[in-house]
Parts: C-alpha cells; structure tokens; sequence
C-alpha cells in the first residue's frame, strides 16, 4: 500500500510540475497576443494530430487508473 501511496504522490508531483511550467510559459511569453511563430504552429499541428490519433489520454483516465 506504501508503494501505491508514494507512486501516487510522485504522478501528481510530476503533473503539478508540468502544469506549472506550461502556466510560466505562457504567462512570461513575451510574444503573448503576437502572430504565432511558425515552429510554434507546427508543434500545435503535430499535437492536434496526435491528439486525433489517439496518442493523448485523457487526464481522468489517468487518475483513475493510479487511484488518484
């Protein structure tokens, strides 16, 4: 039951973290309300694709299956 607790803390600090750095991102952006750069747009492209692939799970899914 400890292993489950201490996998558990660890996947949320792990999503907490990356939750963070995505809001500092784009919080500190200096280019916020600018035309998009091209790189950019193509990761946006690449990720919607993905997305429509499948390669993305839902976060509830996730959750539920670390009992978080």
């Amino acid at each position: 039951m400890k292993t489950a607790s201490i996998q558990n803390k660890n996947i949320e600090t792990l999503v907490r973290k990356n939750v963070i750095s995505v809001f500092r991102e784009i919080f500190t952006d200096p280019e916020y309300r600018l035309k998009l750069k091209p790189n950019f747009v193509k990761r946006l492209k690449k990720s919607l694709e993905s997305k429509n692939k499948g390669g993305v799970h839902k976060l509830d899914n996730i959750l539920k299956k670390y009992r978080i």
